[in-house]
């Protein structure tokens, strides 16, 4: 019997004290709970200094060792790299996962460079054993232009099947794809059942939502993170605490239809959320971003308004509260369109994989 092939993934966020081990056919991923977060914090990024943690870095280094490949955001990846190269570690070919045009990676380079003057980043980027994933399409001529080279850029979009193959815990949530299915609702989630629901963190634009909200005389239910998002005063919007996830999945499975009001960035983030309601066949009225455009065709997978507009948000919402036709019909469609996105994206990762894997051999 062949040994599987050893993918070492540094997981944000955390999926437990420990690493868990994963299977998805040839391979083997060992999740393990590490992020630039355990250098510095959750806003250590704007910092001059790291805060290294030398015990979890050399947990870290020892299992890169025993892996064949590594996965992380592009931050960790440049950390981790630069550690093994100067530790004369065997190199390990990284894939590497960028939402934010490389910003935190140059800031990780600029930390490196001034503790010990030299810059890894051009070097990183470069290198033909990184594999790169991209997640909205408009992001590639720029990954292009920073030295990427264009056969080792991968676009993989969001997709349910990300969450079901390397987070298997998640297997039991999408278990029942009808919309409205699943257990009967208790507790905070029989509150939301029908509901309109506004849930994430991520780039979210609360205020327009409110503005929205109020000219359309629709009640929306937020579901976020308060330590990082401060509550909007408003009648028709309400604020709840970021649920479990067993929970935030249900929520959207049973709501009525979902808003994601994104603020116009270039960066990626805001996807994951769109496509768990596509999953179960929900109207998604999303602001008209990058980081949905890829995802969402405008009336017929989705609605899609201007970001930071609320009159075009609030009009979005009348329609989609006072359609029963319309949810069905788009509601059919965004279930359909997230199903292409999850066997592109299978299709994909078990590519860019293999790829991986092989170039790792090479190497050794």
């Amino acid at each position: 019997m062949k040994s599987a092939r050893k993918i070492l993934l540094l997981s944000y966020p955390r999926t437990g004290k420990h690493t868990e081990v994963v299977r998805w056919g040839k391979y083997e991923f060992h999740l393990h709970p590490f992020s630039l977060d355990e250098l510095s914090g959750r806003k250590g990024v704007d910092r001059d200094k790291i805060r290294v943690d030398a015990g979890g870095i050399a947990e870290v280094v020892r299992l890169i060792d025993s892996c064949d490949v590594v996965c992380s955001e592009t931050p960790e990846a440049v950390i981790f790299s630069y550690i093994m190269r100067k530790r004369g570690l065997p190199g390990k070919p990284f894939i590497v996962s960028e939402v934010d045009l490389l910003e935190r990676a140059k800031k990780v380079a600029g930390w490196i460079e001034k503790a010990y003057g030299e810059n890894p980043l051009e070097e990183f980027l470069r290198s033909e054993t990184n594999f790169w994933i991209i997640t909205t399409l408009s992001h590639r001529d720029r990954c292009l232009d920073a030295g990427i080279p264009a056969d080792n850029l991968f676009y993989i979009p969001s997709s349910v099947f990300q969450m079901r193959a390397f987070f298997p815990q998640t297997e039991g949530l999408f278990s029942n794809g009808a919309p409205g299915g699943g257990p009967v609702p208790v507790g905070i989630l029989k509150s939301l059942h029908g509901k309109i629901i506004c849930p994430g963190v991520n780039r979210r634009d609360f205020l327009t939502l409110a503005s929205a909200a109020e000219l359309s005389g629709a009640e929306v239910f937020v579901i976020t993170d308060l330590a990082k998002r401060k509550r909007i005063r408003s009648p028709f919007v309400h604020f709840l605490d970021m649920l479990p996830l067993e929970e935030y999945v249900a929520a959207i499975r049973n709501s009525k239809f979902v808003v994601v009001p994104l603020f116009n960035t270039p960066y990626s983030g805001g996807q994951q959320t769109p496509v768990v309601a596509m999953y179960f066949g929900k109207v998604v009225v999303a602001s008209r971003v990058d980081a949905t455009v890829d995802y969402i065709e405008d009336n017929v997978s989705g609605l899609l308004v201007e970001p930071e507009n609320p009159p075009a948000l609030a009009k979005a919402i009348r329609r989609a509260d006072g359609s029963n036709e319309l949810r069905g019909r788009i509601g059919a469609a965004a279930a359909s369109r997230e199903r292409e996105i999850s066997e592109l994206a299978e299709r994909r990762y078990e590519k860019m994989f293999d790829l991986a894997y092989r170039t790792g051999r090479k190497t050794k």
